[in-house]
């Protein structure tokens, strides 16, 4: 037979039982969670997953952009499968976190170049490249999609969802939709009984087209066009949140400049970089503390539950005391660690710091701590408050 005369097959119109809109970590935790409460049926439920971005990673973890972008949660603290700590009335231990992932690959290797280097090294409190945990969640999706067996039928569609409309109920049925239907961008449209939408950050409105300066407007580090600023171009980062700290690692390390233990070594081809923040600082860094799990000695899960039990509560009154005296457990086993020679008294702050939250407590870590080396969390979150400047 002719090929030609051999007819498309025409696309299935049926309603599917879910649309979810969105393939990065949001939807894929969504389907996980579908798949571990499905049971076997007289027919198999049927999942659209809807991206234009790749299924698995998505937008924000695709696997094209630089190495240089990093993750802001370290390693040990991601996962898209629960474990055993999570009380859920469907099955947890479905699949690894992303820290036993990294473990495996690093044995049996990993299509993924990046993900394979970064594995052989890595540790639980390293700060991943994105791209590593976009092909992390792009393995969890296929691990998802073959436990799924003849439970549910899953698609991926790559397109964009531009509408989600309900559809009316029947004549003399409640006022819940009937379904829903989704537009695609590509013209096409799903009927669906339900509709998830896992879409995560949104863009901010677009600003208007400026010609001169050049402007870049705000969205992810890599749809910037920052292969069209020269060398030695003076650059205006409005902003010195994360994406700001991404364009630089882009302008830096992206243009083969290097981080050293005396400072940064440029590579003569990145531009001058001035950055703004409403803040009129950066924010502070994070403590430091490798290998080291922080000490729960306050507010412990029997204190949780104490809590919990009361009539009313007052979270800056009856919680927050108790959550500040764990942080300054913490705080002040790394100033102890580092800094016991700067401390007139060592003894003293483990004295103070086994008092329970309240006027004495304070008292006491005035007095064992200088002020270079005490916690304050107001001044971190205000580094200038108080200060006035000509």
């Amino acid at each position: 037979m002719n090929d030609s005369a051999v007819p498309a097959q025409a696309p299935d119109r049926r309603p599917v039982d879910a649309v979810v809109v969105g393939a990065g970590p949001r939807g894929v935790s969504v389907l996980e969670r579908l798949v571990a409460r499905a049971v076997p049926g007289d027919r198999p439920l049927r999942a659209v997953l809807v991206d234009p971005y790749p299924p698995g990673a998505g937008r924000v973890w695709r696997r094209d952009q630089p190495p240089q972008l990093l993750m802001n949660t370290m390693v040990a603290d991601n996962t898209v499968f629960p474990d055993g700590s999570v009380r859920l009335d469907a099955p947890v231990d479905t699949g690894p976190t992303f820290s036993e992932w990294l473990r495996a690959i690093a044995g049996k290797g990993h299509p993924d170049s990046t993900a394979a280097e970064f594995a052989a090294r890595a540790h639980d409190r390293d700060y991943a490249p994105r791209r590593v945990y976009g092909a992390y969640l792009s393995d969890a999706l296929e691990r998802i999609r073959a436990a799924a067996g003849d439970r549910i039928r899953i698609a991926v569609r790559t397109a964009a969802v531009v509408r989600v409309t309900p559809l009316a109920a029947p004549a003399g049925a409640s006022g819940a939709p009937a379904g829903y239907q989704v537009v695609l961008d590509d013209g096409d449209r799903l009927a669906a009984r339900a509709v998830v939408l896992a879409t995560g950050h949104l863009d901010a409105p677009a600003a208007p087209p400026r010609r001169e300066p050049l402007h870049l407007p705000g969205g992810h580090p890599t749809d910037y066009a920052l292969d069209t600023i020269a060398p030695g171009a003076r650059v205006l980062l409005r902003g010195g949140g994360l994406n700001a700290f991404d364009v630089l690692a882009l302008l830096t390390l992206g243009r083969g400049g290097r981080f050293g233990e005396h400072g940064y070594t440029p590579s003569g081809r990145e531009p001058r970089i001035w950055i703004t923040s409403r803040r009129g600082v950066p924010f502070h860094a994070r403590v430091d503390a490798p290998g080291v799990t922080a000490p729960v000695a306050f507010l412990t899960p029997e204190r949780v539950a104490a809590l919990a039990a009361r009539d009313r509560l007052d979270f800056r009154a009856d919680v927050l005391p108790w959550l500040l005296a764990d942080l300054e457990l913490a705080w002040y086993d790394r100033v102890l660690e580092l800094h016991p020679g700067h401390l007139p008294d060592p003894g003293a702050l483990r004295r103070a710091l086994a008092e329970p939250p309240g006027p004495d407590r304070e008292a006491a870590l005035r007095t064992a701590a200088p002020a270079a080396l005490r916690l304050d969390l107001d001044a971190v979150a205000e580094p200038l408050r108080g200060r006035s400047f000509a």
